[in-house]
C-alpha cells in the first residue's frame, strides 16, 4: 500500500500504534543521471571506484551542479515486529517535498 504526504516536521503520523526498531540510510544522486555519489569530509561529493583492489571514494570532478538526496527509513511496529513501515522521501529545494509511505497490509488485530 502507497500513499503520498506532504511532510510537515520530521513525524509521519498514522493509527497502527506505537512504532519501534528504527533506522534508515541517506544516499545522494547526481540528478542528471542518478548516478550514486557520496558527500566527501570537505563537502564535495565523489564516487566509488575500485583503486588496487580495494573500494575508494574519488572527487568528481567537475563537481555535479545538482545533487538529490534520497532518505529511507524503517520501523517496525511495536505489538508485530514482522510489520514493517518503509518512509522514503527525497530532497529536492524547487519542488514542494512529498513522501511516498509503503505499507504492507494491516496485521491481526491483537486479541
Amino acid at each position: 500500500m502507497w500513499f503520498l504526504l506532504k511532510k510537515e516536521g520530521n513525524k509521519f503520523w498514522d493509527d497502527c500504534g506505537a512504532w519501534t526498531k528504527h533506522h534508515g540510510t541517506k544516499t545522494y544522486h547526481v540528478r542528471s543521471t542518478l548516478t550514486e555519489c557520496r558527500l566527501m569530509e570537505d563537502g564535495s561529493y565523489g564516487s566509488r571506484k575500485r583503486i588496487e583492489g580495494k573500494l575508494a571514494t574519488v572527487r568528481m570532478d567537475p563537481q555535479p551542479g545538482e545533487v538529490i538526496c534520497v532518505h529511507r527509513e524503517y520501523t517496525k511496529l511495536a505489538r508485530q515486529l514482522s510489520y514493517e513501515r518503509r518512509v522514503t522521501y527525497v530532497e529536492v529545494y524547487f519542488l514542494s517535498t512529498l513522501f511516498p509511505m509503503e505499507m504492507p497490509p494491516s496485521p491481526r488485530p491483537m486479541m
